[in-house]
């Protein structure tokens, strides 16, 4: 696990040690084991690792070719790499390091491109040809470990995290006033564009290639999500069985390393599924669970806090557990530093996943998430009430953008965007929703064609946004997070998943706002929805049976509540300084607005005030 940088000079300009030393400083927190630099004449790269597989310097970073002629700085775990390391010793291949990153150096040379879709893993890869003088940069299919780019008066930056890029003195940077405009809609970013003007992605399954010769940079995606319905189906006992046996496979892959590994443990299906199967095979386990203060919170958040189930399990588990209990004045004494680690901002109230994160660092190096288990086996059934399953919706498109609009309607929006709105383009965020749903190749005439629509969304944004905040608040704190949700062989297997073995419901149900205290309270009175079908049949017999047949419950804390009351003075005294650079973006007697309708209850408006926060957090951060 690494982080990375380099830079790639296309005029006659040479690259010097200095300036790829002082960029991958910037990112120590993200590899503290060791750095190393590679210079010639054009480019330069930079790498700092954390060491878990190889941990001798023989896996030291940036890696050669024995001639000379290839680079390769990569972040990242790759859990096939013992198998690639077989083939490739059998075609002549000599290895020096029993490291990951020789395996990919090796296959990135014999198979090119195409290796990619070899890797089980996550990764972000700078990959350079010192006689062609032609960079490849690539990430993992689902878009675990970012990689960010920009051309800018002929040098083309890359880095792991964009402020590496903008510590450059060569480097202009302004907000991208549009990108503000899409985060405010999605609460995310849905393209691959970032609040950093001219800096971008790579997208998550794809590569993209520029060379002195071709220096305008090209994408070009290996792999994409395609949810469908199998041309035939298999028996339910068959389907158990199968996703029994990926699941042990998924978990058994990812206790590879050499340093302690450990699991978050939230009492939710998936984290508790992991560690049930993580325990029987790691003597005296480490768990790790955040809670929450709920001592003046309301009764409709009572459930947020998961501490005393996870603490349970654990005992059930026999793990050695260490819990966090978070307060509003952690929410608060986190931002700063969460914000500078995180970037653009996504994916609701992410300090919880910072304190986990913390926890956890302070025990272990590795520790293992079940993010990805909602997003590929049905866990949002509040999202899929009402999308027309079983019949085409007309204009669908429209009446599903309305259920991601997550802050505010168009109107109200663009009022708020007041000062720069004459900029805006103002349909913007329904063009990108639409051009990603375009992206599927889900054929319209399939059967539950609207349902894998929904299913693809979710996986390249809501899922997308989620590993994003993952990696950059796990590496804030020098550690490795491990999915094995998100496992190839499960992913494959879950993709051509029958939906009636992901999601169940009865009668015509409205839409539930995920937001809503009152829509989640009266869900509980709902007729019978149900996520997750199959996965919940397979781990019946594994784990506590509550747990299997508990609703969804989102890690979040009671920030309405806080907003209103213990932290009411820290958001005003925040959001009301007329001299904050938010306002010369947005309009502050609207932002006012809404923290007054939040103070009085007449709305909850705890998501878009932690998005105003955190933007004028950010603000400081990397504009001033």
């Amino acid at each position: 696990m690494c982080g990375l940088v380099g830079l790639f000079k296309l005029n006659e300009n040479l690259v010097s040690e200095l300036e790829a030393q002082n960029l991958i400083r910037t990112l120590s927190h993200r590899g503290p084991d060791s750095s190393g630099i590679w210079v010639k004449r054009h480019y330069g790269v930079g790498s700092c690792r954390l060491s878990i597989v190889d941990v001798t310097d023989n896996g030291n970073q940036p890696m050669h070719s024995r001639d000379q002629r290839y680079i390769l700085a990569y972040n990242g775990e790759l859990y096939n790499y013992k198998e690639l390391r077989v083939e490739l010793k059998s075609l002549g291949y000599v290895f020096t390091s029993n490291s990951d990153t020789e395996v990919i150096l090796y296959s990135l040379i014999h198979w090119g491109q195409e290796s990619l879709v070899r890797f089980n893993g996550m990764f972000s890869i700078a990959f350079f040809d010192s006689v062609k003088e032609e960079l490849l940069l690539a990430r993992d299919r689902y878009g675990v470990k970012p990689l960010y780019f920009t051309l800018q008066d002929n040098i083309f930056f890359y880095a792991s995290e964009y402020k590496a890029i903008i510590s450059h003195p060569n480097f202009k940077k302004k907000l991208n006033i549009n990108a503000m405009y899409e985060y405010l809609t999605f609460q995310n970013l849905i393209s691959a564009k970032t609040l950093i003007s001219e800096i971008n992605l790579v997208p998550a399954g794809s590569f993209l290639i520029i060379s002195r010769t071709n220096s305008s940079p090209k994408v070009f995606g290996y792999w994409d999500f395609r949810f469908s319905e199998p041309e035939k189906a298999l028996s339910s006992e068959n389907y158990e069985e199968e996703l029994d046996r990926l699941l042990g496979q998924a978990v058994d892959r990812q206790l590879m390393g050499e340093k302690e590994i450990g699991c978050y443990l939230s009492s939710g299906l998936d984290s508790t599924f992991i560690t049930h199967t993580a325990s029987k095979k790691i003597i005296d386990l480490k768990t790790f669970t955040c809670g929450f203060d709920m001592r003046s919170t309301s009764n409709l958040e009572s459930n947020f806090d998961e501490s005393l189930r996870a603490k349970s399990l654990s005992g059930g588990f026999k793990t050695k557990h260490f819990e966090k209990i978070i307060s509003q004045l952690d929410m608060q004494n986190s931002m700063s530093r969460l914000i500078w680690h995180l970037e653009d901002p996504r994916m609701g109230q992410s300090y919880p996943n910072y304190y986990a994160a913390k926890l956890a660092s302070a025990h272990v190096k590795i520790v293992l998430s079940g993010t990805g288990g909602d997003e590929l086996f049905g866990g949002y059934t509040w999202r899929y009430h009402g999308l027309g399953y079983t019949g085409l919706r007309k204009d669908f498109n429209s009446y599903y953008f309305q259920r991601w609009q997550r802050l505010l309607e168009k109107d109200n929006l663009l009022k708020l965007l007041e000062p720069v709105r004459s900029n805006l383009s103002e349909d913007l965020p329904r063009e990108l929703f639409n051009r990603l749903l375009e992206g599927s190749n889900i054929d319209p005439k399939s059967k539950n064609y609207y349902a894998n629509q929904v299913f693809y969304f979710e996986a390249k944004t809501f899922l997308h946004g989620l590993l994003i905040v993952e990696d950059k608040l796990s590496m804030a704190h020098s550690i490795e997070t491990r999915l094995p949700f998100l496992d190839n062989d499960l992913v494959d297997f879950a993709i051509q998943l029958p939906l009636s073995l992901k999601v169940n419901y009865t009668g015509n149900l409205p839409y539930l706002d995920e937001n809503d205290w009152i829509a989640k309270a009266n869900r509980e009175n709902l007729p019978n929805i149900q996520g997750k079908i199959l996965l919940r049949k397979v781990l019946m017999n594994k784990i506590p049976k509550d747990i299997v047949l508990a609703r969804k419950q989102g890690f979040s804390g009671p920030d309405s509540s806080w907003y209103r009351n213990e932290s009411s003075n820290y958001v005003h005294n925040k959001l009301s300084n007329p001299k904050n650079i938010l306002y010369n973006f947005l309009n502050r007697g609207e932002v006012l607005k809404i923290f007054e309708d939040h103070k009085l209850s007449l709305k909850n408006n705890r998501l878009l005030l932690w998005s105003l926060l955190s933007l004028e957090e950010w603000m400081n951060a990397f504009i001033k």
